[in-house]
């Protein structure tokens, strides 16, 4: 395992650099500062990867300060003390370059997403960071990547054997779009039976288990999942980035159900 320790240039709240063993480079500790802890960030994926460091008071919850940097595979970066604020709490977002690896796809064991974070005090011990993940689609599907979210429309619905109903539907029934975001979060909107148009917006869980991508919502407003595979409730699935499923999630006394119809989602547009 290399291990790097970082200069840090500041330019108003960020710098970027990138970490190469070559340029190791000890950064003087200031007259002042009380404490020696680092944050040790290491990176146990077979790629580089990006991460964003961004810190805040923790008392005030203002004045950013913004680190970002590569990482290469398998490497350790040291952050030294003269380069972090004491009493900040440091945020840390990261992904490899194909967006298959990232932060935003950390989840807790029901599946609920996971803000990384640590609350950095000079005098404590070393920080130690841990850079891992599943490779997976969710972000490249979600957000192609980078982007802020995305927008879904139906355009086609189908039963369980998977032929289309689409033509059965009423216009009401057609009407069915979502947004979803960097914030974890599906805006859904609908026409409900009284013909009202609704909205939603909450936030969903993903299901890390299974090789197929699966945002759930469970709420009394709304509760529905989007899916690429609706096994075995719906005979297709689809490989592509830019397609999902979406269907209904309610209960009875046998348990969950999903009744049909299945509606196919269609990505209309990135916001970035």
């Amino acid at each position: 395992m290399r291990l790097t320790t970082a200069i840090l240039i500041f330019v108003t709240v960020g710098v970027f650099f990138s970490c190469k063993k070559k340029e190791t480079v000890n950064t003087p500790q200031p007259e002042g500062i009380k404490g020696n802890a680092s944050a040790i960030i290491i990176n146990q994926v077979q790629d580089s990867v990006y991460i964003t460091f961004s810190g805040l008071d923790i008392t005030t919850g203002t004045q950013p300060h913004i680190l970002e940097m590569v990482l290469p595979p398998s490497d350790t970066l040291v952050i030294p003390r003269a380069d972090l604020k004491d009493a900040y709490r440091y945020r840390y977002d990261w992904h490899t370059k194909d967006y298959r690896r990232s932060s935003w796809m950390q989840t807790d064991a029901s599946g609920k997403p996971q803000l990384q974070s640590i609350d950095y005090y000079g005098e404590q011990q070393d920080y130690p960071i841990i850079i891992n993940g599943q490779q997976r689609n969710e972000m490249l599907i979600c957000l192609d990547g980078d982007g802020l979210s995305t927008r879904w429309e139906a355009v086609d619905a189908f039963d369980t054997l998977g032929l289309s109903v689409w033509g059965s539907l009423t216009e009401r029934e057609r009407v069915q779009s979502f947004v979803i975001t960097r914030f974890h979060t599906i805006k859904h909107s609908f026409v409900d039976t009284p013909n009202n148009p609704r909205t939603t917006n909450l936030a969903f869980t993903m299901d890390m288990s299974a090789q197929r991508m699966w945002l759930r919502v469970i709420q009394k407003a709304d509760s529905y999942v989007l899916s690429n595979d609706l096994l075995p409730w719906l005979n297709k699935t689809t490989l592509a980035n830019d397609t999902l499923f979406y269907s209904r999630v309610t209960t009875d006394s046998t348990g969950v159900i999903y009744p049909q119809p299945y509606y196919l989602l269609v990505r209309k547009s990135i916001e970035r």
